[in-house]
């Protein structure tokens, strides 16, 4: 089991008021409480950020770097951030949070594949969820049929 600290995710208001201000102190207080509360990695999620969200995603990884020892996860709907983002990291175990089936993530699978990155799999499409637990396994395997293709590790949990 993995625990994934969430709190640095700019859609919790007081975390998007410390994100828009660079409030160093908030997230370090965040960043450390998630550590000391036992999260494996600390999720970090801008997307409120607007056109600041690659550089505003890079501000707070080095913060997490400077201050745990906790692998990231880089939490975008936008490819290119992480693909901007992702060598911030440097070389801390990451994951990405999530592809899915849709076109525009295939051409993140070979950035992840060369960073040794994890990633987060939502076996939807668009924004459709599959009412069924048959079609969600199908569309699993789908995208896990276009990660191995690039001889991207899977494995499933």
């Amino acid at each position: 089991m993995l625990i994934i600290g969430e709190k640095l995710n700019s859609s919790i208001p007081r975390t998007l008021e410390a994100l828009n201000v660079h409030n160093e102190t908030y997230f370090t207080e965040m960043i450390r409480a998630q550590e000391d509360g036992g999260a494996d990695y600390i999720d970090i999620n801008t997307a409120l950020s607007g056109p600041k969200e690659a550089s505003d995603m890079k501000w707070g990884v080095k913060l997490i770097l400077e201050h745990s020892k906790c692998g990231i996860m880089l939490d975008s709907p936008n490819p290119d951030v992480i693909r901007n983002v992702l060598p911030a990291a440097g070389g801390r175990k990451v994951f990405i949070n999530s592809v899915t089936l849709d076109e525009k993530y295939e051409p993140l699978y070979e950035t992840i594949a060369a960073a040794d990155a994890s990633v987060v799999c939502l076996p939807i499409s668009g924004r459709n969820i599959p009412p069924t637990a048959e079609q969600r396994l199908e569309n699993a395997k789908k995208i896990a049929d276009k990660m191995a293709k690039i001889q991207l590790k899977i494995q499933v949990k």
